[in-house]
């Protein structure tokens, strides 16, 4: 921007607008949630939860964010601006074009994705044992033991497919089935160029995890943490949100007492990237009352400005889901200015 001054007047009536527009595509230091349209598709299709927590209208996220940002100022949104679906220009996250998958490795100075412990699972996999929902109990534990060794085989044989497609669909369709041994290549498949592939590796991850136990599910947790910390921002929005929403439900099925175990949930509650916090907000109703409610009631009486509309909408829709005492519901409407929020926690 030029350092020639503007006047108010000059600035509210012709750049204001403008200026808007160039923020929000713009990665600034700014501690304000970013949110791409393409990559809330691609979460929002992955969990119907998060689906049913957002309200998107006729106009895209963006639009409806600036716009509500410039009502303030009495002006109006330009309309041919940001209105295509495609790639956000922040480096630290990008959506793929409509005809292929969301990226992981999108940030320009990361060539290679972090190293993570693949031989997870190997430790415990030789006494841990994790049945597949879809296995019958009445089977043999022979028969069972083949099904697991030849759809190990599958899932192997279809990580090394050049299409992401079949990279995805081989976890889909093998890798709850093969059970602990596959916990190793499934850890590994997180780090794929496909950011599909890799979510879909955490809700296998997750789906493991929720039945196994000892090492073999502290392994997986301690995975998808790293995944979700994203320490070298390698990882795109839609693995993170995969990885959280899998971590909640390990987390769910083995107990939760303690905050150092909440943690990286409270993190995920105010991630930079918006898709991270609508999942880890649908997946606290998995938790008890008692975890999910004070996080989302501290959510919705943050008052810095960093959450964005559609994210503090979630969070009023679950509470209204969970339960909100009466008093707990009269303090958040004394204080609330959205409409939209308000009726959610009207409801």
């Amino acid at each position: 921007m030029s350092a020639r001054s503007i006047s108010l007047r000059s600035l509210r009536s012709q750049k204001l607008p403008e200026l808007i527009a160039r923020l929000l595509e713009s990665p600034l230091p700014a501690r304000v949630q970013r949110i791409g349209d393409q990559t809330l598709k691609r979460v929002s299709q992955r969990y119907p939860a998060v689906a049913r927590l957002v309200s998107r209208g006729e106009k895209s996220l963006r639009e409806g964010t600036a716009a509500a940002l410039l009502e303030r100022f009495g002006l109006s949104w330009p309309g041919a601006a940001n209105t295509a679906e495609g790639p956000r220009t922040n480096p630290a996250t990008a959506a793929a074009a409509a005809s292929g998958p969301v990226r992981n490795d999108v940030t320009p100075d990361v060539h290679t994705p972090p190293a993570l412990d693949e031989s997870a699972g190997a430790r415990a996999s030789g006494t841990a044992t994790v049945e597949s929902a879809s296995t019958a109990q009445e089977e043999p534990p022979a028969k069972r033991g083949e099904q697991a060794a030849a759809s190990l085989l599958a899932l192997r044989k279809g990580l090394a497919a050049i299409s992401w497609s079949a990279r995805a669909e081989a976890i889909q369709r093998f890798g709850e089935d093969a059970g602990a041994p596959a916990v190793p290549a499934l850890v590994a498949a997180l780090s794929d160029g496909s950011a599909e592939v890799a979510a879909s590796a955490a809700d296998c991850l997750g789906a493991l995890g929720e039945v196994a136990e000892g090492a073999l599910k502290g392994d997986i947790e301690q995975s998808l943490r790293f995944v979700l910390a994203d320490p070298e921002g390698y990882w795109s929005p839609v693995t993170r949100a995969a990885s959280v929403a899998a971590l909640i439900r390990c987390m769910a099925s083995g107990g939760v007492d303690d905050d150092e175990t909440l943690g990286p949930v409270d993190d995920a509650l105010r991630d930079i990237d918006a898709e991270v916090s609508l999942a880890t907000i649908a997946a606290l109703a998995l938790l008890p009352r008692r975890i999910s409610t004070p996080r989302l009631l501290k959510l919705l009486r943050d008052d810095s400005g960093f959450f964005i509309r559609p994210v503090r909408l979630a969070a009023a829709r679950v509470l209204a889901s969970v339960g909100l005492d009466d008093a707990e519901r009269e303090a958040l409407l004394s204080r609330e200015h959205d409409s939209d929020v308000r009726t959610a926690l009207s409801a």
